[in-house]
This record gives structure tokens, C-alpha cells and sequence, in this order.
């Protein structure tokens, strides 16, 4: 009986399994990092923040923009809307106001990127008109 196929008939298993998901001894993978961060926005008494500002979150290469109302809302918190100034943008108008705070997941913000290790800055800024009302930029490391 002829036994040289049996070499070939073990390298084709052989590579099948790695390819079905078999494993080996020392074989490194490295798997992106999802972020697990909030983003919170705080209103207060004396000011109003208004409904059309434009929320943008940046991470990486990753962004998404939101409204301040859909930002508001999608929380499910009870909100206070009234007219009123915000004098650091020259703003007068209908705007969330009280001393509140609200906070969304980068999740629930639909942003949900996929990290290599390293040092990222997290950049949440609030614009109205291209007037920016608040910058906010954090360190993440990714380990």
C-alpha cells in the first residue's frame, strides 16, 4: 500500500483547521479596542444652551454630530426649555436651561470605534452658528 498521500491529506487538515478557527501555541492576534466612554453635557440657571447647537465627538478617526435637543431627548431626562441669553456667543433665545446634567454613551451616540492600543484624544466640542459655546478634550489610552 502506497503512503504518500497521507502528506498532503495532513497539510490540507492542517490548513483547514486554521482557517475553520483552530488554534496554535503563539499565535498573537491583536484585536481592536471598542471605547467604553460617556459624554455629558450640564446646563445651568443663569444661561440657556441652545436647541440647534451642534454637538461633535471626535475619536480617533471616528466623529458624529448631534443636536442639542436630540442629545437632550434621547436621554429620557426631563429638560427645562425657556428663552433666555447665553452672552459668551451673543445668543438670545429659546435654549435648555436649569441646572441639569445629561449624559449619552459613545454608544448610544452610534460612535463606537474600534482602537488599536495607543493615546487618543477625546474632542467634544458644542458650536452654535460656528461660535463655539465649549470645547472638552480627554486623554484615552487604549492598552
Amino acid at each position: 500500500m502506497n503512503k504518500h498521500y497521507l502528506l498532503p491529506v495532513i497539510s490540507i487538515t492542517f490548513f483547514l483547521l486554521l482557517i475553520v478557527g483552530g488554534n496554535l501555541t503563539g499565535l498573537f492576534v491583536l484585536e481592536p479596542t471598542t471605547i467604553n466612554a460617556a459624554i455629558t453635557i450640564t446646563t445651568n440657571e443663569e444661561d440657556v444652551l441652545p436647541e440647534a447647537a451642534i454637538i461633535t465627538i471626535t475619536i480617533g478617526e471616528a466623529t458624529t454630530t448631534i443636536t442639542t435637543k436630540q442629545f437632550i431627548e434621547q436621554t429620557g431626562q426631563t429638560y427645562q426649555l425657556r428663552y433666555g441669553t447665553l452672552p459668551s456667543i451673543a445668543y438670545a433665545g429659546n435654549g435648555y436651561t436649569g441646572k441639569n446634567t445629561y449624559t449619552l454613551s459613545l454608544q448610544q451616540l452610534g460612535l463606537q470605534p474600534n482602537l488599536e492600543p495607543g493615546i487618543y484624544q477625546l474632542l467634544t466640542t458644542i458650536t452654535y452658528e460656528e461660535k463655539t459655546i465649549s470645547q472638552h478634550i480627554e486623554e484615552i489610552v487604549v492598552p
